[in-house]
């Protein structure tokens, strides 16, 4: 669990880091690597990204389904779960949902994914479909074809007493 907001936008940017690359996502492990590790390589090395909340998820998972990829783990919740883990953190902050070019404000309460659907701002979406991007100002969840919702970062002033 992060102990602060930079904290978590940290860990959200860098994931998954090397020891959950090791523990959880098993490379060179056969069936047992998660199908959702991606592996670029780089000027400073080889660098992992985890493709389970991208607009990759619905091939690799016809991939695996149609028996074409080794890798065929699902080992953890991706990126979405550390939100989930850590949505006491981001409880108050300022949200944003975008849909038919209307743009309507919020105060983030709470994150759920249950039976294949995560609710945010007050709306549910299909799992498979939810694409996530990590930036400095906040969470930007994508829902194609239906709109966005954005979890900022940084919580409104309180006014003082």
């Amino acid at each position: 669990m992060a102990a602060s907001i930079a904290e978590l936008r940290a860990e959200l940017q860098a994931f998954p880091n090397d020891t959950h690359v090791e523990t959880v996502c098993k490379p060179g492990q056969g069936a047992a690597t998660c199908r959702y590790l991606a592996v670029s390589p780089g000027r400073e090395g080889t660098r992992y990204t985890c493709e389970k909340a991208s607009g990759l998820r619905p091939q690799i998972d016809e991939r695996v389904k149609a028996g074409t990829m080794v890798a065929q783990g699902d080992n953890c919740g991706g990126q979405l779960q550390v939100i989930v883990d850590n949505q006491e953190l981001l409880r108050g902050s300022r949200t944003v949902h975008r849909e038919d070019g209307e743009e309507i404000e919020g105060t983030f309460d709470q994150i759920s994914v249950r039976k294949g659907y995560v609710g945010v701002v007050g709306f549910g979406y299909a799992e498979d479909y939810t694409r996530l991007d990590v930036t400095e100002e906040g969470i930007d969840f994508h829902f194609p074809a239906l709109g966005s919702a954005t979890i900022f970062f940084e919580k409104p002033a309180t006014p003082s007493e």
